[in-house]
This record gives structure tokens, sequence and C-alpha cells, in this order.
């Protein structure tokens, strides 16, 4: 099918962020905080990802890096990194962030080292300006 083909060559971004100051609501009037969490990602207009995840969460995130391929290299990536760190995936749960709860990961700057390292040796990758893209 040449739209799934020509979708696989297009430009897409992966993202890490820190997402702080969490709070959520348990038993319907009892305010708990969390740790801060890593949460990485893949989309194609991070302006408007990074606005959806804002909404969703009672919290506040920083933007730590932006990288960008094709979309079928961005996506292999995700899965790489999922797997390099699945015994710690879905560091949030699915009630504090609905939408990308398993790719979050404690904040923890050895992991946020390993994570940035990876994306930073791999020559297919392109680390993006983070302020053209926000």
């Amino acid at each position: 099918n040449y739209n799934s083909l020509k979708k696989s060559y297009k430009k897409n971004y992966f993202y890490i962020i820190k997402l702080y100051n969490i709070s959520y609501v348990v038993d319907k009037n009892k305010l708990c905080f969390h740790d801060d969490a890593i949460k990485f990602g893949i989309s194609y207009k991070p302006k408007k990802r990074f606005s959806r995840i804002k909404n969703k969460l009672n919290g506040n995130i920083k933007i730590l890096a932006i990288y960008s391929s094709t979309y079928k290299y961005i996506i292999d990536l995700e899965k790489q990194i999922k797997r390099k760190f699945q015994h710690r995936n879905g560091y949030l749960s699915k009630e504090i962030l609905f939408d990308g709860y398993t790719e979050t990961l404690p904040n923890n700057n050895n992991i946020l080292k390993k994570i940035i390292n990876y994306c930073n040796e791999d020559i297919f990758l392109t680390k993006e300006n983070i302020k053209e893209l926000v």
C-alpha cells in the first residue's frame, strides 16, 4: 500500500520529557502526590502531543530532548527503549496518565543518561532544537 509506505518514511519525533509535581485523587477526596517521572514517546506533532499530556496530567512537564527520523525508525527506537527498560516501564499508573503511561520510568539520572546517550549515539537520529518545535 502506497500510503502506508509513504507514512513509514515521513518525519516523526521521539521525545523525552520529565513529569513533575504530579498529584492525583484517591477515593474521590484524598489528594496524593507521586514522585517525578521520565516519559518517552513518539509523535508526528510534538507541540500538540505535549499539550495533550499537560491537559491530561495533574502536574507539569519539562521537555528534555527531541530527536527525529522516519516514522518506521522512530517506532523501532521506542520499542528498543521499552525493551531495554522493560522491568521499569509503566512507572506511572493508567489512573495518573491514561495515554502513554507504559512509556514512563522513574526519574533517575542513570536511566535518563542511558536513554539520551543511546539516542545521541544513533547515527540515524537527528537531535532537534526544542525551541523550534514547541
